[in-house]
């Protein structure tokens, strides 16, 4: 035996790790349901190893959509390995894997698959392979899987192995990892990976994949296999999976940045623009859409214009632009229905109001628009010629004009309108040469000239003879226009007028020292009557008479033929002179004073007052008039006036002066109570009004004697 085979007989035990991976079909289908990938006869040939090897497989499994029963949206199926088949000397086990969950779309129980989709486990099942110690041909490994859910899958998948053991040793084959790229060549993604190997016996050795380094691999997951053999002819292989995504939208080109439009036509403009392109990196060039189409009509203003590609995974690229179409009007619009020149008679200076059918007018874009005139028709028009300007004015201010004249002649035909003329007036009047007699002046308005002057004949003012007299009154307008009008005037001769008394008296005093008053003349007053002339003048009382020691009205009167009375009076008064002595006004005062200064008195009530008076030593008795003086006080202690009330009469009786005191009127506080008599005044008591019912009293005369009521 060669050295090389007994190196290689040598090293038959020692582990050797191979990583091996396909996807095979199944041949067992239930009649009625999804089934599990790999199934049952499924037989994997991992080449020949060296004795005692260790070899892992990475089984993927597909569930497939079959018929109308079916896998449970949303339940992951799991696949479990057992039942172990593997010959003397070696072994073989599996790890768990999983596929789902089933997607929500997944059909339901009853449903027809459309497009038989497939769902691929997450993970692969690692399945671990011992070699035999012995060399030989045809080592046969077998491996159950269980479902569940079973429920519209088929029984059982099995993974079956058929593994060549020898004394020489396989190579050792180390693949990347499982790996997730995105497409980026036309079709997929252009491979960049590579294996390695090493051999026991021989060293490093090439490890060429399939597919093959550079190719371009297609959308979604692919087995790469990579295979190194020895040379001996022993091999050894790897696997791994590279899931190619496509999540770039296409590239769009050639999209406007913007269109702008001038048109004169209001529905808008056709435009058009070079189609966009659009290329993707897995599809390649693809379609692209604007909506709406080049070579649209446009409407006048801004439109969105949105252009979109999308490629075979359903990625989206969009762009947009907008068109916009402004419309360009020149063309003013066109009038018609201007009236011609027109021509108004009128008797107003005012003016007359005009009127005419509305014009009309068309423009090119706007159609029918509305026409202006000013002045307007229907407004008063001046006399003489005006001119009218109508107008009109399109959207884009395109102005249209024409004119006319409307000429108002002034016609003045009417009178004026006299207003104020009195009616008739009836005057009496004293005077046999008649009365004077005046009114308020008319006026007359004319409706051209306006304000004109009035006559009236005889004037206002003038005197007029008893008996009734026509005033005729007239006004004529700048056109001779005249309006006239009357009114009478009658006069009457009467008597109404009173006498006029002169020489009238002022007013008397005298003084006298008889109690029963003093005679009283005066010069007789005189009396002149409009019409009787003098007359005479009697006066109640007369001159001569005896006033009584007071204030008396005389009153003088006069009447003519016609009874017409007048009357004037004045005054006589007579004071009692006084009398010489040296005590001046004493009083006594009777209950209820009882002598106490001040005297207090009840603010809500009336105090009946009773006193026994003298003048200068001598008794004050009637027709004497003496009057009751009060005086408020700052303080009963200070004698300083603050108020003053009129003097209040007192009233004899039974041998007394008396006089009811209502101490309400009076404002609370010292009030002085003092008596006067003939302009002499003493008497005085002090009472403090506004606390208690108590009264008493101090009497004191004017030289300060104090005497107690009885």
């Amino acid at each position: 035996m060669s050295k090389r085979v007994l190196r290689r007989a040598a090293m038959s035990a020692a582990a050797l790790l191979l990583i091996v991976s396909a996807v095979a079909y199944a041949d067992v289908i239930n009649a009625d349901g999804d089934r599990v990938l790999p199934s049952a006869q499924t037989m994997i040939d991992l080449g020949t190893v060296g004795a005692g090897a260790t070899v892992t497989y990475n089984v993927y499994f597909l569930l497939e959509c079959r018929n109308t029963s079916h896998a449970v949206p949303g339940s992951t199926v799991t696949l479990t390995p057992r039942n172990p088949v593997f010959p003397p000397g070696g072994s073989i086990s599996g790890t768990a894997t999983t596929i789902g969950p089933v997607p929500a779309s997944w059909p339901t129980a009853g449903q027809t698959c459309v497009g038989d989709p497939v769902l691929q486990s997450t993970t692969a099942s690692v399945v671990t392979i011992v070699a035999p110690m012995v060399a030989d041909t045809g080592y046969i490994y077998r491996l159950e899987y269980a479902k569940a859910p079973t429920t519209g899958l088929s029984g059982i998948s099995t993974m079956t192995f058929r593994l060549n053991v020898s004394a020489n040793n396989a190579p050792v084959v180390v693949v990347p990892l499982d790996q997730t790229v995105e497409g980026n060549a036309l079709g997929g993604w252009t491979s960049t990976y590579g294996a390695t190997a090493t051999d026991v016996e021989d060293g490093s050795l090439a490890a060429p994949c399939v597919p093959a380094a550079g190719s371009v691999l297609p959308v979604g997951p692919t087995i790469v296999v990579c295979t190194a053999t020895d040379s001996v002819g022993a091999t050894g292989s790897g696997s791994f999976r590279v899931t190619v995504t496509d999540t770039t939208a296409p590239a769009l080109a050639g999209v406007p940045g913007g269109l702008a439009v001038d048109t004169p036509d209001p529905s808008g403009a056709n435009v058009s623009w070079p189609a966009p392109s659009a290329v993707d990196l897995v599809d390649g060039p693809v379609a692209v859409t604007c909506a709406p189409l080049s070579g649209s009509l446009f409407a006048v203003g801004s439109t969105p214009v949105n252009c979109s590609a999308s490629d075979s995974r359903g990625n989206v690229a969009t762009s947009s632009f907008n068109v916009d179409v402004t419309l360009v009007d020149t063309t003013p619009p066109v009038l018609s229905g201007v009236p011609a020149d027109i021509a108004v008679d009128t008797a107003d200076p005012s003016g007359a109001d005009v009127s005419w059918a509305a014009p009309s007018a068309i423009d090119n874009i706007d159609g029918a628009i509305p026409v202006t005139c000013a002045p307007a028709s229907g407004g008063r028009f001046p006399v003489g010629s005006t001119t009218v300007e109508c107008s009109a004015t399109d959207a884009h201010g395109n102005d249209a004009t024409s004119s006319f004249s409307v000429d108002v002649n002034l016609i003045d035909t009417t009178r004026p309108v006299l207003s104020g003329v009195p009616g008739d007036i009836a005057a009496n009047t004293g005077n046999p040469a008649g009365a004077v007699v005046t009114w308020t002046a008319p006026t007359a308005n004319d409706n051209i000239d306006g304000p004109v002057g009035v006559t009236c004949a005889p004037a206002s003012g003038t005197r007029f003879a008893v008996g009734s007299t026509t005033v005729e009154c007239s006004a004529t307008d700048a056109h001779g226009n005249t309006a006239n009008d009357s009114f009478t005037v009658r006069v009457t001769l009467v008597d109404s007028t009173a006498p006029s008394i002169s020489g009238m008296p002022g007013d008397i005093a005298v003084e006298t020292a008889d109690a029963a008053g003093a005679v009283v003349t005066w010069t007789a007053p005189t009396a002149n009557d409009n019409i009787d002339g003098p007359v005479s003048v009697s006066c109640a009382p007369a001159s001569g008479s005896r006033f009584p020691v007071a204030t008396t009205t005389v009153t003088c009167s006069a009447s003519d033929a016609a009874g017409n009375e007048a009357t004037r009076s004045f005054s006589v008064t007579v004071t009692l002179a006084s009398v010489g002595g040296e005590d001046g006004v004493a009083a006594t005062w009777g209950p209820p004073l009882d002598g106490s200064s001040p005297f207090v008195a009840n603010g809500r009530g009336t105090l009946p007052l009773k006193v026994q008076l003298t003048l200068d030593g001598v008794a004050v008795l009637p027709p004497a008039q003496p009057m009751l003086v009060l005086e408020r006080l700052a303080s009963c202690d200070d004698g300083t006036v603050v108020e003053r009330l009129d003097s209040r009469p007192l009233e004899w009786s039974a041998d007394r002066w008396k006089l009811q005191l209502k101490t309400s009127a009076l404002t609370p506080g010292c009030w002085r109570a003092s008596v006067s008599v003939d302009g002499s005044v003493g008497g005085s008591v002090l009472m403090l009004v506004g606390h208690g019912t108590e009264s008493t009293t101090t009497s004191t005369g004017k030289t300060g004697k104090q005497k107690t009521a009885p």
